[in-house]
């Protein structure tokens, strides 16, 4: 409680989210914490399949990021085939994230970076970027329980769904309005829930947690805008992709 307090601190002194008329997005960011994009990016469910194939092909590590897993590379075909038996999260390396010509593609949707400047100000660049994949397990990652993402002063990240999300099946819990509260009252929130191709901006400085609930595989990338250097950036090892990383968003 006391880091988001000093943080919340910092927070207020520096944030100054600018809102366009008629940005009801940018609104609904600054007032709730999250905005649906969805509408705006506009990915098709046949885009949203074939990156459901790419990452299929893939070979992927036992957590919700490369770092904090065994170091196990699997195909992920078996991972699916062996039924939540190695575990609920999944994640690729950036590099693997970044091969994708659909997310190359629509990470440079000129949305993503002209909101984070607004929301965060100065000239923010992507320092993660992260794609998920979690399936019906016994198991129960650390992620799935309410937290504030502390990578930066102040971060805005892209969440997009390659696959149907609900709140049965894996999507994001997120307390509107805790983003401005470092220590609110009311903890109750909201699933994003969302069809294949939608689009969240959320401020994870925001509580929020992961999704235990999972009955079909569920595939999310994230990409997230801050200002470099920061704590993230070099925690989670980022910067040995930095020439993958600086394809996105551009």
């Amino acid at each position: 409680r006391l880091k988001a307090r000093n943080l919340h601190r910092l927070r207020t002194q520096t944030l100054r989210p600018s809102c366009a008329p008629g940005d009801q997005a940018m609104r609904d960011l600054a007032e709730r914490g999250y905005a649906d994009l969805s509408a705006t990016i506009g990915i098709t469910p046949e885009e949203a399949a074939r990156v459901v194939d790419y990452f299929y092909a893939a070979k992927a590590y036992d957590s919700q990021v490369p770092l904090n897993s065994s170091f196990v590379l699997r195909d992920v075909r078996e991972i699916l085939a062996a039924g939540g038996a190695l575990g609920d999260y999944f994640s690729f390396t950036p590099d693997v994230s970044a091969g994708c010509e659909t997310i190359r593609r629509v990470t440079r949707h000129p949305v993503f970076k002209s909101m984070a400047r607004a929301y965060i100000g100065g000239d923010p660049q992507i320092y993660s970027i992260n794609t998920m994949l979690t399936v019906p397990s016994a198991a129960n990652h650390q992620v799935t329980g309410l937290h504030r993402d502390f990578d930066d002063y102040a971060q805005l990240t892209f969440f997009i769904y390659w696959t149907a999300t609900g709140a049965k099946n894996g999507a994001t819990f997120f307390v509107p309005g805790s983003h401005r509260d470092p220590d609110p009252v009311d903890q109750s929130g909201l699933y994003l829930e969302g069809r294949a191709g939608s689009v969240f901006a959320v401020d994870t400085f925001g509580l929020h947690s992961g999704n235990a609930n999972v009955q079909v595989p569920r595939l999310t990338t994230w990409f997230r805008f801050g200002h470099l250097p920061n704590f993230a950036y070099y925690s989670d090892k980022n910067y040995l992709f930095a020439a993958e990383l600086a394809k996105l968003g551009a």
